[in-house]
């Protein structure tokens, strides 16, 4: 059979053919792989370097060098309330220090022209993290890496010129956060933030429309993917170390302030509601001290975990989250392993902490675990206050008993073991660290407050050694003459009078709840007044004792008040800072 004619090549042909190829790829370019653009839920969005092929990575600058387009095979936009979290390492610096500076640029169209978003990038760290929000309707389509050009700009870069390189090393769509935080290797600034100095304070202000898209209230924004935190939650979140005692700091909405709290002397990070701002605020502003060391001004979508950080004003003057929920829960940025539980009522409440209040405190009941028929119908306390030593001796009996616990108790276990209150070791309940305390939402307004600095000052004698011993060697050089009211008193409350450890916390706590002023009626006459009611016999006995000590109340308080306002600005009667 005759072969088949095998068609003729022509040498010219298959160089236009191999010319027209290289240059579609060229055209197309390489899909990057030295950086990444990532989504929400952790998914990669594809990106091709265009252009001649550069020395190093694609995401590489240094000085002289050209700018470096990146295309997106898809256009990307960003709803309000998202934005994109920048990521650079920086290696060396221009002369004398100067930070070296890049220009990131957003465009619609493919080849990079008109941008939409051109953001100068200033790298003051070796690790720097920029947050950009996007403008709405502006899907990008490509980007564009380069260095400053022209004017004041172009000068700063020459000025910077030397060694140095930077890297892009991602691009990460985040829920909006705007702000500055300093960490102890990194940097983290977004658009429009800046801190200077001015008529001797120091001033951290962010200026952004972006403010604008923030919900005033949201609850937890899980997200579950991507290696990202298990939830976020809307927040201000201030950061400061040791500065002026006495002093305090502000926080402004266009111009106006919105909160004035006193500084802490050893330093905090707490958390303010997003509801400090008003409706359509553009510029938040965080005044300080000169000498205060500024670390965070972080607005937005914050971690879950930070966003529990909570002064007792934000406590006492937010709304639920969820008003169906059991519980709200915090942790108290003065000792943040002190956790808070804001219950829905009292009913809630006793579910789950009433069998623990009779196990710890209770006369007759100490060290057992009492039954749901015993407890029927009895009330515990209207706030509670636990020690970890406390919280795993009683989860710890109910395992070694296999006691039959309430599902509220047995969620309040697997709580605090997730948060290091209560651990297991060998198969046991053991303490961990910090402490619980709660109040409800069903106590009036004056005694919510009341509350929560009564279980507040147990919570410090829990978690401060120093100031624990402080408080039981006043107790234990006490004369037994004085001792003899609170004693009295404590007994008729039900607590365990030869518990010289409960006794001197409940003693200090009794004093601390009120404010200096009012500390003397309150202990000479409403406490006495409450004691008589029910032990008339005693008239006699406790006239005398106020006479000889009705002084000593004020004298008493005085020296605790001192004590924790140098260490931590908590002053009696008024733990909140603002």
């Amino acid at each position: 059979m005759a072969e088949a004619a095998r068609p003729r090549r022509h040498p010219a042909s298959v160089l236009l053919l191999l010319c027209l190829s290289y240059a579609l790829s060229s055209c197309m370019g390489q899909e990057v792989g030295s950086f990444s653009w990532s989504s929400l839920d952790g998914q990669r969005v594809r990106l091709s370097s265009t252009g001649p092929a550069a020395e190093g990575p694609e995401g590489r600058m240094k000085a002289g060098a050209a700018p470096r387009l990146y295309r997106l095979d898809e256009p990307r936009s960003l709803p309000a309330g998202e934005g994109l979290e920048v990521e650079f390492r920086r290696n060396g610096t221009g002369k004398d220090g100067e930070a070296p500076r890049v220009v990131l640029s957003f465009s619609s169209n493919a080849n990079g022209s008109d941008p939409f978003l051109a953001q100068e990038i200033a790298l003051h760290e070796d690790h720097e993290f920029f947050f950009l929000a996007l403008p709405s309707g502006s899907p990008a389509r490509s980007l564009r890496l380069s260095l400053p050009e022209g004017g004041a700009a172009a000068k700063a870069a020459s000025a910077a010129a030397g060694t140095w390189t930077v890297d892009l090393v991602a691009i990460r769509e985040k829920p909006l956060v705007l702000g500055v935080e300093r960490g102890a290797a990194s940097l983290f600034l977004s658009q429009g933030a800046s801190v200077f100095i001015e008529d001797g304070r120091q001033h951290v202000r962010i200026d952004s429309a972006a403010l604008a898209s923030l919900p005033a209230s949201a609850p937890a924004l899980a997200l579950g993917q991507g290696g990202e935190p298990d939830g976020l939650a809307p927040g201000i979140l201030v950061e400061y170390g040791k500065g002026s005692a006495g002093s305090s700091l502000d926080i402004e909405a266009d111009g106006r302030r919105v909160v004035r709290a006193r500084l802490r002397p050893q330093g905090l990070r707490t958390v303010f509601p997003l509801s400090i701002l008003p409706a359509g605020a553009r510029r938040l502003e965080l005044v300080l001290p000169a000498d205060v060391g500024f670390v965070s001004l972080k607005v937005g979508w914050l971690d879950a975990r930070d966003a529990e950080l909570a002064d007792f004003g934000r406590i006492l003057r937010s709304p639920p989250v969820d008003p169906r929920a059991d519980y709200d829960l915090y942790r108290w940025d003065l000792l943040p392993s002190v956790l808070v539980f804001d219950f829905r009522d009292y009913e809630v409440q006793n579910r789950y902490l009433r069998r623990l209040a009779f196990f710890v405190e209770k006369i007759g009941y100490k060290g057992r675990l009492a039954s749901d028929a015993e407890l029927a119908g009895i009330h515990a306390w209207n706030a509670h206050d636990y020690r970890a030593e406390d919280l795993a001796a009683f989860f710890e009996t109910a395992r070694a008993s296999s006691f039959p616990l309430l599902p509220e108790e047995n969620a309040l276990r697997d709580l605090l073991l997730g948060r290091g209150v209560v651990v297991e070791k060998e198969g046991k309940y053991a303490a961990g660290s910090g402490a619980l305390i709660s109040i409800s939402r069903e106590s009036e307004g004056y005694l919510r407050t009341l509350f929560l600095t009564h279980e507040s000052t147990h919570a410090l004698y829990f978690v401060d050694a120093d100031y624990r011993a402080f408080v039981q060697g006043i107790w234990a050089a006490m004369p037994r003459d004085e001792k003899w009211f609170w004693l009295v008193y404590f007994g008729w409350k039900t607590y365990d009078v030869d518990d010289a450890y409960l006794m001197a916390n409940e003693y200090q706590a009794y004093l601390l709840q009120q404010v200096p002023g009012l500390v003397t009626d309150y202990f000479t006459k409403s406490k006495p007044a409450e004691l008589l009611e029910k032990h008339p016999e005693l008239t006699e006995r406790v006239e005398a004792y106020m006479e000889a000590w009705g002084s000593s109340f004020a004298l008493r308080q005085a020296a605790l008040d001192g004590w924790l306002d140098a260490k931590y600005g908590f002053r009696a009667g008024r733990a909140s800072a603002w």
